[in-house]
């Protein structure tokens, strides 16, 4: 068996580089060939599925992490043209960070106008442009990390959210978990959020 897999295999790689006519091969062994050719691809596949799964569990979720990653850029450039959807999740962290952006400086201006009634000529782009800081510094770097990383290890919050409310209700570890990440989220707002936005507001 293994001597005429191994002539098989000589046989086709002298066709192939011209040292030997290409000539006909015994049905049987061409099946053989086709089979072993087909058992390798399935092979290969699962390989590269199991390599992008490992990669996507393993992959640390640093706020920066986008800005160099080769895997996000090679998955942008296989689309067709260019789409939020893959951006957003190819570049998840870049993509939070602009969102919170946007949305900070959108509320400052919308509260200068429209609850101030400060005219558009004399709006406060110093302000807003302080709040565009916070809102990429915190809001977008900061607590997509702490939110994303620190509670994904410290409680498993995919389990409690994934079930029926039904469920949940009587789930009494989800719920003193939910309490726990309550508690620990308030913490947070009161020693590292509060403190923060006073300071940019200043």
């Amino acid at each position: 068996m293994q001597l005429i897999t191994c002539f098989v295999a000589l046989s086709f790689a002298m066709r192939a580089t011209g040292f030997a006519p290409a000539q006909p091969r015994p049905r049987h062994l061409t099946h053989r060939h086709d089979r072993v050719i087909s058992s390798l691809k399935v092979l290969k596949n699962d390989f590269q599925q199991q390599t992008k799964e490992t990669k996507a569990q393993t992959k640390l979720m640093d706020p920066l992490l986008d800005l160099e990653s080769e895997t996000a850029s090679s998955e942008i450039a296989e689309t067709t043209g260019w789409s939020y959807g893959e951006f957003a999740k190819a570049y998840p962290n870049v993509n939070n960070i602009g969102i919170a952006t946007i949305k900070t400086a959108s509320a400052d201006l919308l509260a200068q106008v429209a609850i101030a009634h400060t005219p558009v000529s004399e709006i406060d782009w110093q302000r807003a442009l302080l709040f565009c800081a916070f809102g990429a510094t915190y809001l977008g770097a900061f607590q997509y990390w702490y939110q994303v990383n620190i509670f994904k290890k410290l409680f498993d919050v995919d389990k409690f959210t994934s079930q029926p409310w039904g469920d949940k209700l009587k789930d009494t570890e989800g719920l003193k978990s939910l309490a726990a990440q309550t508690a620990v989220d308030l913490t947070v707002l009161t020693v590292v959020y509060l403190p923060t936005f006073y300071i940019f507001k200043a």
